[in-house]
């Protein structure tokens, strides 16, 4: 049975007649008028008519508010039917209101497309309450901690001999470091991932519920470009490098350059305010620090500031991509002033450049094995408007850290102890259900041509070795329709969104846009 309920608020119907009259228009199963739907009393007051009457598809009619605050999937859940069978119908108008006569229309389109739909079954699996945590740094073992206080069991695996701050992390109860171990194979979905874990005594299977990743970037190393041996350093070995010059060898000039190739962040500027300082007391030479944008926005950072300025470093704020070329015994410097927009040339013994500054990428074969996307700086992050911080395109894999791009302290353990709340709120709930509404493959149709699985963004999409063709698993499918959508030969439709439905439910709304 279809069941409409409609809210009888002041927004969606001006009047109680024209709320009531709509009973006698609408045409469906069963016609509700509910006060104030939105509400903690309506919810519940729907929620027992459909168990009361047995409504499996429902149509929710009112204001945005109802849409705004989740209303359909929540109520979808809280009565147990699948999330495509209850849907959000707009009545209103935000001049005179909504009469019946006006919103019956658009409810039996509705009703229709919703009588249209095919029934769907759930699929339950128990969530595995581990969680892998891949690098022991800080934001690796922050997150660690914070989930065994949550009641985890977390298994930290890093690449190196000797995880950083294995030692500390192995004595919290719940959390077993695994050092020179990496993470070889992933599958799985959400709440019951299987990785294989590959380490000195050869590779082990263990299920994760959920997966935090805390790898760092992979940064440029002295032997590469934009460096030269001897005069152009990377700005970390810039101290070690001034203490290995005999007296005579000691430059009269240094520049230290940040920003060259993308903007940085907090940490590495307040370790040039110190560096900068630190070698200009070394060597006694004039410092010029080079920076698109001086990071001064915390205590901390403005403290280094201040105090580099005090100490007599130049700083110079520059626009545009610097010249930089080590020539005569040489490093010459050209970078165009921001505040005057005149080219100013330096000429200095040793100059340094923030390997922060250049694209640095994330650990892309991990990603890949993650089926993670990395963003135009080949960091790993969702790619939204919103930036979500610690979300990934793959529910239940969550990333902190340099590999998102935030390499200031604070932040990344502020980030990796709300990558530990996402990861346990994830799993809280012990059960996960799915409706079977998943993306289906037409196998007359399909060729295998790979593009579902290469542009679906939830690692959802697969190949069935036994028929030949594409296949979705229903765990991981958000319905996001993106397959669909890219399948040169129509061979994947969405059963809950084929056409009939769709348009069935947009046009009441198609028709407000036009006129």
């Amino acid at each position: 049975m279809t069941g409409v309920f409609a809210c009888a608020c002041e927004r969606a119907f001006p009047t109680k007649a024209a709320a009531s009259g709509l009973k006698q228009l609408a045409g469906a199963g069963r016609v509700e008028i509910v006060k104030d739907l939105c509400s903690a009393a309506g919810r519940e007051a729907i929620v027992g008519k459909i168990r009361e009457h047995g409504i499996d598809r429902i149509v929710l009619a009112g204001c945005p508010a109802i849409e705004r605050a989740g209303l359909p999937a929540t109520i979808a859940e809280e009565a147990g039917l699948p999330a495509p069978h209850v849907v959000f119908l707009l009545l209103m108008n935000a001049k005179k209101g909504t009469d019946a006569a006006a919103a019956a229309p658009g409810i039996h389109r509705a009703v229709s497309a919703l009588e249209a739909m095919p029934g769907f079954e759930a699929r339950r699996w128990k969530l595995c309450q581990d969680v892998l945590v891949i690098g022991a740094g800080p934001a690796g073992l922050e997150a660690a901690r914070s989930l065994a206080g949550l009641g985890h069991a977390v298994t930290v695996i890093d690449r190196s001999t000797a995880a950083t701050g294995a030692a500390a992390g192995a004595k919290v109860p719940g959390i077993e470091v695994l050092s020179s171990t990496t993470l070889s194979a992933f599958d799985g979905w959400p709440g019951s991932f299987q990785g294989r874990l590959l380490g000195p005594s050869g590779p082990v299977e263990r299920t994760f519920g959920a997966v935090i990743a805390a790898t760092g970037l992979e940064l440029a190393d002295g032997g590469a470009s934009p460096f030269a041996p001897g005069k152009i350093v990377p700005l970390p070995g810039l101290i070690g490098h001034l203490a290995g010059l005999r007296l005579r060898e000691l430059p009269r000039a240094l520049a230290i350059v940040l920003d060259l190739e993308m903007d940085e962040g907090k940490a590495s500027c307040c370790e040039a305010y110190r560096i900068a300082v630190e070698a200009q007391r070394t060597c006694r030479a004039a410092a010029t620090l080079l920076v698109r944008d001086a990071k001064v926005a915390a205590m901390d950072l403005n403290r280094a500031y201040d105090a580099a300025r005090e100490a007599g470093v130049t700083v110079l704020k520059y626009t545009g991509a610097p010249v930089i070329e080590a020539r005569d015994g040489e490093v010459a410097i050209t970078a165009r002033d921001s505040v005057t927009g005149e080219d100013v040339r330096l000429s200095c013994g040793i100059a340094a450049i923030s390997p922060w500054g250049l694209r640095s990428p994330a650990d892309a074969h991990l990603a890949g094995i993650l089926g993670l996307d990395l963003d135009a700086s080949d960091r790993i992050q969702d790619n939204s408007s919103r930036l979500l911080p610690v979300a990934t395109n793959r529910r239940g894999v969550f990333a902190v850290g340099a590999c998102r791009g935030e390499t200031w302290l604070p932040a990344v353990l502020r980030d990796a102890r709300v990558a530990a709340l996402a990861a346990h709120a994830f799993l809280a709930p012990r059960r996960m259900s799915v409706d079977t509404a998943h993306a289906v493959v037409d196998g007359d149709k399909c060729v295998l041509c790979l593009t579902c699985v290469r542009t679906c963004p939830f690692k959802a999409m697969g190949i069935h070795e036994a028929d030949r063709r594409a296949d979705c698993r229903a765990e991981a499918c958000r319905q996001c329709g993106i397959c669909a959508g890219e399948c040169p030969n129509k061979a994947i439709t969405l059963p809950a969104w084929s056409d009939p439905i769709v348009l069935g439910l947009a046009a009441p709304a198609a028709r407000k846009v036009r006129a």
